[in-house]
């Protein structure tokens, strides 16, 4: 895989941190943000090619919501979804979904397929 520009969206700082350090060590430029604008902004700035967000973040937003902004942007980054909720296919618009917890073998496999490992998708 070459390397990559990513968003990082994660509200857990322990699996953020694990998720940019697999992305880091594999060659890719990852920027973790905490919040919507700080992604969005990002997305307008430095037209990243890949947003891994999480899809259960609180009530006021979600990937989902921010996904839907970005595939509408000018420049859209392939979207991955991440989660540890049971989460219907049919709720994320077709976008590819990893259910948490997941390997580094995993991830890697789903950042090149779009493919989750069965049991791993919802």
């Amino acid at each position: 895989m070459a390397c990559l520009k990513v968003i990082l969206w994660e509200d857990d700082p322990v699996i953020g941190l694990n998720i940019q350090t697999l992305l880091e060590r594999a060659g890719h430029e990852v920027w973790p943000v905490s919040n919507e604008a700080a992604a969005w902004q990002l997305c307008r700035e430095r037209r990243p090619d890949m947003a891994i967000l999480n899809f259960h973040f609180c009530e006021r937003t979600n990937g989902l919501m921010l996904a839907r902004r970005l595939i509408n942007s000018s420049y859209p980054p392939r979207i991955y979804f991440i989660t540890g909720a049971v989460v219907d296919e049919a709720s994320v618009d077709g976008l590819p979904l990893l259910r948490k917890p997941f390997t580094q073998r995993q991830l890697h496999q789903f950042l090149l397929t779009g493919q989750s490992h069965a049991g791993f998708i919802y």
